[in-house]
Parts: structure tokens; sequence; C-alpha cells
């Protein structure tokens, strides 16, 4: 994995995002 989000910062920051999204929208 860490490769991969070397290799594809973008899909790491949109991967980032809904991390944070889901642990809102559990956390509410």
């Amino acid at each position: 994995m860490g490769v991969s989000a070397k290799a594809l910062p973008p899909l790491s920051a949109v991967f980032l995002a809904l991390l944070s999204s889901l642990s809102l929208h559990v956390r509410a």
C-alpha cells in the first residue's frame, strides 16, 4: 500500500477524505 500511495498521491488524498467523512458520520 505504501508504494501505491507514493505512486498515486491523489488517490491517497481521496481515500483519506472518505475515511474522514465516514468517521464524522459514525460519530454523528
